[in-house]
């Protein structure tokens, strides 16, 4: 149960892991998600993080960890050869990380435009969550 869907890179083989979200799967919440990372991303040339950002599908899911864990909500990281078998809420997302869009999704309807979200509000809220706890966790300084 849940609102579950997975997270999938655009040359994702069966052999590649993907990511799970068993809350915060649907459209509304991977826009903002995408959005706060591009967001994020768009900061590192001033130099203000302790490392640099790469995203890629597991960068991506430790990001959308550190949001789901102030909210008590689980994210995997897993390998299947079937994750479109398994049972989900919202299917899979096939993202490109070089430019951080959805470029595929199992759900989408004719027509549907993957940049909209069908909750604006939902989603900037989801976004500014997304890129404060993120840049709180980036900006850190670790003894």
């Amino acid at each position: 149960m849940g609102n579950r869907c997975f997270i999938v890179s655009k040359d994702y083989n069966k052999e590649q892991i993907h990511c799970y979200l068993q809350w915060e799967g649907g459209l509304r919440s991977i826009l903002g998600f995408l959005q706060g990372a591009k967001e994020l991303l768009a900061l590192e040339s001033q130099d203000t993080f302790r490392f640099r950002i790469r995203y890629d599908l597991f960068s991506f899911a430790t990001c959308i960890a550190n949001y789901c864990q102030t909210c008590g909500y689980n994210t995997y990281i897993g390998h299947s050869n079937n994750i479109n078998q398994l049972e989900t809420d919202n299917g899979v997302y096939t993202i490109d990380f070089d430019t951080l869009q959805i470029v595929d999704w199992s759900e989408k309807t004719e027509g549907q435009d993957l940049t909209i979200s069908p909750d604006k509000e939902y989603t900037d809220m989801v976004t500014k969550r997304f890129y404060d706890i993120n840049y709180k966790v980036l900006t850190e300084k670790t003894n």
